[in-house]
């Protein structure tokens, strides 16, 4: 049996099911603001939120970033790692 994660109370005190929010972020050479950005998502009070943070291709510290913040957020952060093709291209 699955159990069904519910959103907060709301004024009147009922509970709904709670949807999951995905957050999908290019990155490229971000080293200076990766961490502030990461965090800024994982603060979130929605309690059901991921990030899916593409690379694209950085040349900078920002991959070695990135994976002290998966282990800092385990299971909420998802990653990616490509070529340098853009930011469009690393947002679909």
């Amino acid at each position: 049996m699955e159990s069904e994660t519910t959103a907060p109370p709301t004024a009147a005190g009922d509970q709904t099911p709670s949807a999951l929010v995905s957050v999908v972020m290019p990155c490229y050479n971000a080293a200076p603001c990766l961490e502030e950005a990461v965090t800024s998502v994982m603060n979130q009070t929605w309690p059901e939120t991921e990030l899916i943070l593409v690379d694209d291709g950085s040349t900078d510290e920002s991959p070695a970033i990135l994976e002290r913040l998966k282990k800092a957020y385990p299971g909420r952060i998802r990653s990616e790692q490509q070529p340098q093709k853009g930011p469009y291209v690393a947002r679909n």
